[in-house]
């Protein structure tokens, strides 16, 4: 079926860009001597704001307790830009992990580095009339699209967020000197052809201004000839965000050691040179930070040698490095579990229960998720998952006073608008990366007029608050295993449903398999993916549905025996009717010293 065109707009996030009743609240250190020292998480957001001339930003600067005795930071001339200090943060503003914006009037929270400048761009360029402001937002390229991607699930968006302010500070701090594989990985990008929308269309346009015909230079294919030669920047002809974003921390790293930069990374510094000048961005970081001193020779320092490819997640020469599942693996994997000796855990609803049923249509309209939007053929689908993972999490809520529910990986609000109310007394959070998803379900919310709700715009690494009932519907792949983790640390109670076993890879805090048992059966890592791959095998009609069914079984046993020997009572079941979705089964966990909290 073709895919929708959205109309002109759509891509909004109906957030109100109101500069009086937005905040932006960054980390810094120390403040003396007519310095201040940050984090470079702290430093690019400030750097994006003088950039972009964001005179309307209301900056808050909160000093963190660190635990290390002398973090990485820059030191920022205290009178090169406006701020104010303050002792104390909001109370949902301490449930993230700085930076973030703080909207109260619209009940929300945006964390992390990428979603706090492109939320600076847009606030600059939507709330004034002036042309720097008209020209800001080009920065977030086609369809505003620029790092809109949460680092999560893209490579793109982790490299800009985490990954090269990671490099910048190893460049630093490192005992003996380095130049951090991120460099490496950046000259890699740089050689590749660019990715961008109507590529076609632009070399066609461009080789009419130079009465040029698109064969003229005699290149096999003429598209990737023009696609490698205008990688220019970082995404190709345009400077965009993630220019911006890449180079304080590169630019800090170049001024120290300018020679051994040129003789490693010739397309960096090509691009670096051809940033410096487009935009008189070298005199404004100047102008705002200190110089950095590394201290050791470079002399003999070589690059980290890297595969040659982008750092898109979808860069076809990725594909060369993935295995498909065999149905040898799978006969492995079958014999290990059969002569394993462990149990499944999966009870098929035999708990012994009376079967509830929510009467949706005693509930608000905006409630059913007939009002987000989802087609016709989905919505009773819907409304049995929904039902399935909300009948649990009352029952729990029950047992807690005034409890605080996190909704992860909340979507466009289903489950959490429902829960919020179902459950007046309790306080929801609804954690979600995806701006428009968001976006969706804030809109619901006050419509309804929920006042026991807060949106955070958020990866679930970066909202840091404590809670009572952690539950997720359908989280892809380790998303699912970060919720349980998350809400494990927190001793919460934990109702989830997986989806997309074959997404699961071990990352900080996950590995697997997840419970001792498994590996003391002799499960290795590779062997549950495979088994996760196995899983998704659950399209009715299949021929391999049977065998998707029980590693489904065997995967989510896994995570339950993982929570029961971390002081869990567990009940691994499945919502019904299984047609409900194909991903039906549900993990419902008790926190056994729950009341002792």
């Amino acid at each position: 079926m073709p895919h929708k065109r959205r109309g002109k707009g759509a891509h909004q996030t109906k957030l109100l860009f109101q500069p009086e009743t937005s905040f932006l609240y960054l980390q810094y250190y120390k403040n003396c001597d007519s310095t201040i020292s940050v984090p470079l998480h702290t430093l690019i957001p400030i750097f994006v704001i003088k950039y972009i001339r964001g005179n309307n930003i209301k900056v808050f600067l909160y000093q963190s307790k660190e635990t290390e005795d002398n973090p990485f930071h820059v030191n920022l001339k205290e009178s090169s830009f406006e701020y104010e200090f303050c002792d104390q943060l909001p109370q949902n503003v301490a449930r993230c992990r700085l930076p973030c914006w703080y909207l109260p009037d619209q009940l929300t929270c945006l964390a992390g580095l990428c979603s706090v400048v492109r939320y600076i761009i847009k606030l600059t360029h939507f709330s004034s009339d002036s042309e720097d402001s008209g020209k800001c937002i080009e920065l977030l390229g086609h369809q505003y699209g620029c790092l809109s991607a949460p680092a999560e699930v893209s490579t793109w968006t982790k490299f800009c967020e985490l990954d090269m302010p990671d490099a910048c500070k190893q460049f630093f701090t490192s005992a003996t000197p380095i130049l951090p594989e991120e460099l490496s990985k950046f000259e890699a990008h740089l050689k590749q052809p660019i990715r961008i929308h109507n590529v076609r269309k632009r070399m066609q346009k461009e080789k009419e201004k130079e009465n040029l015909s698109p064969n003229s230079n005699g290149d096999i294919d003429p598209i990737l000839s023009y696609a490698k030669a205008n990688h220019i920047f970082a995404e190709g002809p345009d400077l965009l965000v993630s220019d911006i974003m890449l180079f304080p921390c590169i630019a800090l790293m170049v001024q120290n050691q300018e020679m051994c930069f040129k003789d490693n990374f010739p397309l960096l510094m090509r691009w670096f040179d051809r940033v410096c000048e487009s935009i008189e961005v070298k005199p404004l970081l100047d102008s705002l930070v200190e110089p950095l001193e590394v201290s050791g020779d470079f002399i003999n320092v070589n690059p980290i040698k890297v595969p040659d490819e982008s750092l898109y997640k979808c860069d076809p020469s990725r594909d060369a490095n993935k295995t498909c599942t065999s149905q040898i693996n799978v006969d492995k994997n079958f014999e290990w579990w059969e002569n394993s000796g462990i149990e499944s855990l999966q009870t098929y609803g035999c708990d012994g229960q009376d079967e509830k049923c929510l009467d949706w249509k005693e509930l608000p309209k905006l409630i059913h998720p007939q009002a987000g939007n989802l087609p016709v053929d989905r919505l009773e689908r819907k409304c049995e998952q929904l039902q399935g993972l909300a009948l649990p999490i009352v029952e729990l809520a029950k047992q807690r006073q005034a409890p605080v529910i996190v909704d992860f990986c909340s979507g466009g609000g289903h489950l959490g608008l429902l829960l919020a109310f179902l459950i007046p007394e309790a306080t929801v959070h609804m954690v979600e990366n995806k701006e428009e998803s968001l976006a969706r379900a804030r809109e619901r919310g006050i419509q309804l007029g929920l006042k026991n709700v807060w949106y955070f715009q958020s990866n679930i690494d970066y909202y840091k608050g404590s809670f009572d009932i952690g539950t997720s519907l359908h989280a892809c792949g380790v998303a699912t295993d970060l919720v349980i983790e998350k809400s494990r640390d927190q001793s919460a109670d934990i109702v989830s449903c997986p989806c997309c076993y074959g997404a699961v890879q071990a990352v900080d805090g996950v590995s697997y398999p997840r419970s001792v048992l498994f590996a003391e059966k002799g499960c290795t890592e590779a062997d549950y993916l495979t088994m996760g791959h196995t899983a998704d095998q659950t399209e009715k009609h299949s021929t391999k549905c049977g065998q998707g069914e029980l590693f489904m079984d065997i995967v989510d046993t896994d995570r339950c025996l993982h929570l029961q020997e971390h002081g869990y009572h567990v009940q691994l079941d499945k919502i019904s009717p299984l047609t409900c979705s194909p991903k039906h089964n549900l993990i419902v966990a008790k926190y056994l010293a729950a009341n002792g909290k």
